[in-house]
């Protein structure tokens, strides 16, 4: 009978394991860029979709209260408020807007909503890289909409 010599056991070696390890740092390292545009694109959107509720809630809750509901946006900190809810905005987000000089307040621009569904219109800009949207309240029936801009 004779014995085998020494059989390799199965695995992976050393070697093996640092090759793989070098590759998966590459690929994470070259998705990077990718993973950052992709966070800020998140953060972009969801100020859109938090803003434009913002908006519609404040329109609803003036027709369904009878009492007048102001939506404040503050430029200097990037904040959009109805009372106790707000949309702060990222760096990466730029944020402007148009209101009616009656209404504002304090250096804050104020889009205010009436009970019989007017409002005292506006506009809150929201820009990102690459892209923008302008959400539109229209002074007459107070209905909010959303509109692309041309961002150059």
């Amino acid at each position: 009978m004779k014995v085998s010599s020494m059989s390799r056991e199965n695995g992976f070696s050393l070697l093996e394991l640092l090759i793989v390890l070098v590759i998966v740092a590459l690929v994470a390292m070259a998705s990077l860029p990718y993973g950052s545009r992709f966070y800020e694109g998140m953060q972009y959107r969801s100020a859109i979709r938090e803003t434009l509720s913002l908006l519609v809630s404040a329109r609803y809750t003036a027709i369904l209260t009878g009492v007048a509901q102001d939506v404040v946006f503050d430029l200097q900190t990037r904040k959009v408020s109805l009372k106790d809810s707000f949309v702060v905005f990222p760096e990466s987000v730029d944020l402007s807007g148009k209101t009616a000089r009656e209404v504002n307040r304090n250096g804050l621009g104020v889009i205010r909503f009436y009970p019989q569904g007017d409002s005292s219109g506006g506009q809150i800009d929201i820009i990102g890289r690459t892209r923008g949207v302008r959400l539109s309240v229209d002074w007459l029936l107070g209905r909010v909409s959303q509109s692309l801009l041309d961002v150059d």
